[in-house]
């Protein structure tokens, strides 16, 4: 790490040795740290500005004064920074109080410090794209700001003209002061389905209904006080239907009388979108969530923004629209115009068109200007394209690249329209090779995280491998009867977890593991350790189906437990016998039998389970499972537990 981005962290933590130990680590990665013991030490800092820091480590649980979570929501009320909890608990309760704080991880001590160093990187990587996400709105506030000013200026030069009125984005309306509309346009009547006549005779009040009703007069009142207001509600419909607009609203003063002016836009696609992308983006991480909600919005307003400047371009001989901001707002957004006529080729381009191809603003273009620009695998696609729009009158909707007069490669949005009644073809062209590099960036933090992963789980199936080979060594060391069953049990259990690894390790997915693989193999491993394995018969009826890892070490130390009784007690005084094992899922519940031949259980044992360790560990695990257990003499002993999954 350079010393020119070397990051201070201040690590919250209650026990004197953690902190040195995690502190020296952390400075071995290049890390400035300060440590504090106290939640009310870690608030005083930040807010009292003591030390400068740009991220913090946070211990939930802090000793007798205030907690880790406590501490964070008092810090991020003062100032915003990324928050990492470094916590030896992992219950989900306490997880839990800790997503209701805007964090930026959590970690479980004793991970490793490649570990920690990771979610670290990636807190402070996720912080720097919400600080962008926040300039960036701020940028799209001015803009629309901007393009509001534009169309107040408009409405005062008392420009409504009828074909003005028709270019217009949206719906038009203009109510007087007693809210009459007295003013719109056709796509008035085509959206909301009334005629002119009985728009002529309709107040404002008539339009909405419920909380819209409620956020409409709010807005309304916002226009007569500051002199724009902007909403979202739902519109009332001919007919009984509804739909949603994004309104923007200006007061005007003409002849001495106030008049209400504002254009409706039809958001109810672009919502349905956003809606759609988020379930999608609910698979992902939060911290990823985040960020593409933040370029969804920055795509929703570039939208918004290509539709308003279509707009003004279609108007422009009639508007006179000033070219000095329509050059602003093309700059903004990196968007602009373009057309060509379908006889003569002859292309027109605006400033911004000829500033994304690095090129000398000249009055014409040229015939072949644009798609000489296109990389060799787009050229044909805009080719194609554009000749069926001159031939069909269809309209295109492409990203593709270009190779600027510079050289340099832009990702490009083009949208192309077919007028074939004039004789033209028209659209927009933005670039948008920040987008595509944000987009690219996600999907490299999200491989970055399962590589991530799948070393873990890499690391804890060697540790648990280790374990299992010393504790076999120790087997064969020991002489004592009672030791080497203790050991053998041992084995066994961590055996459980090392063949889940393995399995998890093989599988695409690392949160599940299919239940038949995984539990033939623990059948089978288990099978071997013990001596009379081979007066025993396994008959095994596992059903095929997949379930979370961390159901699926419960679920095989259950079984360990159980054919460990077996195999110890079952035939006890007999030659052999013979243990069946079935896992049956119906819908959501799962169910397991184990059931051997042999001389049955103790009735004493039956009736209270904790008389035995095997057999209480396996109570406690169906109760982890929220499910049941139980034990009945049937021709020797059957043990089921059911849970769900």
């Amino acid at each position: 790490m350079n010393s020119e981005n070397k990051k201070t962290i201040l690590l919250v933590e209650d026990e004197a040795l953690i902190a040195i130990m995690e502190k020296k680590l952390l400075e071995k990665k290049g890390y400035t740290v300060h440590t504090i013991s106290t939640g009310e030490k870690a608030v005083e800092t930040i807010v009292d500005n003591i030390l400068p820091v740009d991220l913090i480590l946070m211990d939930i649980d802090l000793g007798s004064g205030m907690d880790g979570t406590e501490a964070a929501a008092q810090i991020l009320d003062h100032k915003d920074i990324p928050v990492v909890f470094l916590s030896s608990h992992t219950e989900p309760e306490v997880v839990e109080k800790t997503e209701k704080i805007t964090s930026y991880g959590y970690v479980v001590k004793n991970s490793g410090i490649i570990v920690l160093d990771a979610s670290i990187k990636m807190a402070l990587k996720l912080f720097e794209a919400k600080v962008y996400h926040n300039q960036a709105e701020k940028e799209i506030q001015l803009k629309n700001e901007e393009l509001t000013a534009a169309n107040t200026k408009l409405l005062n030069e008392q420009v409504f003209t009828d074909s003005l009125l028709e270019c217009l984005p949206g719906y038009l309306y203009v109510y007087d002061e007693k809210q009459n509309l007295i003013r719109w346009n056709k796509k008035h009547e085509t959206m909301t389905g009334y005629s002119g006549e009985e728009l002529s005779r309709m107040n404002m009040s008539d339009w909405f209904e419920g909380e819209d009703a409620v956020r409409v007069a709010a807005a309304v009142d916002e226009v007569f006080k500051k002199g724009y207001g902007e909403v979202e509600a739902r519109l009332l419909l001919k007919g009984g239907g509804k739909l949603l607009i994004h309104s923007n609203g200006v007061l005007m003063d003409i002849n001495g009388r106030k008049y209400f002016v504002g254009i409706g836009m039809d958001i109810t696609g672009r919502k349905q979108a956003e809606e759609a992308l988020k379930a999608k983006n609910e698979e992902f991480e939060s911290t990823n969530e985040e960020l593409t909600a933040a370029m969804e919005e920055l795509e929703a307003a570039n939208e918004e923004l290509i539709a308003t400047i279509q707009s003004l371009q279609q108007a422009e001989e009639m508007l006179k629209v000033s070219e000095t901001l329509l050059a602003e707002t093309e700059s903004i957004g990196k968007v602009g115009g373009w057309s060509f006529n379908i006889d003569t080729m002859e292309q027109k381009w605006t400033d911004e068109v000829y500033h994304i191809h690095e090129v000398e603003i000249a009055p014409n273009p040229g015939v072949d200007a644009g798609i000489n620009y296109y990389t060799k695998e787009s050229r044909p696609v805009i080719g194609e394209a554009v000749q069926r729009a001159i031939e069909h009158g269809e309209n295109f909707d492409l990203e593709l690249e270009i190779i600027t007069a510079k050289g340099n490669t832009r990702s490009v949005h083009t949208i192309g329209k077919a007028d074939l009644k004039n004789r033209r073809v028209y659209g927009f062209f933005q670039d948008i090779t920040e987008r595509k590099q944000a987009e690219k960036e996600i999907q490299k933090q999200l491989n970055e995280k399962e590589i991530l992963l799948m070393e873990v789980h890499h690391r804890v199936k060697n540790n648990i491998a280790a374990i299992e080979g010393f504790l076999t060594l120790q087997d064969e060391a020991a002489n004592n009867p009672e030791a080497k069953s203790a050991i053998k049990s041992a084995i066994t259990r961590v055996q459980s977890m090392r063949i889940l690894y393995d399995k998890l390790l093989l599988s695409k997915d690392l949160h599940e593991v299919s239940m038949k693989d995984y539990i033939e193999d623990l059948i089978d491993s288990l099978h071997d350790l013990f001596d009379k394995k081979d007066n025993i018969i396994i008959e095994k009826q596992i059903s095929d189906f997949c379930i979370l890892s961390k159901q699926a070490v419960t679920i095989g130390i259950i079984i360990n437990e159980l054919l460990t009784n077996v195999y110890k007690y079952a035939f006890k005084d007999r030659e052999g016998g013979t243990v069946s094992v079935l896992i049956k899922k119906d819908g959501n519940t799962a169910t397991l039998i184990i059931h051997d031949n042999g001389i049955g259980i103790d009735d004493r044992i039956k009736a209270d389970i904790s008389t035995g360790f095997g057999l209480t560990i396996v109570k406690m695990l169906a109760e982890q499972l929220n499910g049941t257990y139980n034990i009945v003499n049937e021709n020797g002993t059957k043990s089921v537990v059911q849970f769900e999954i």
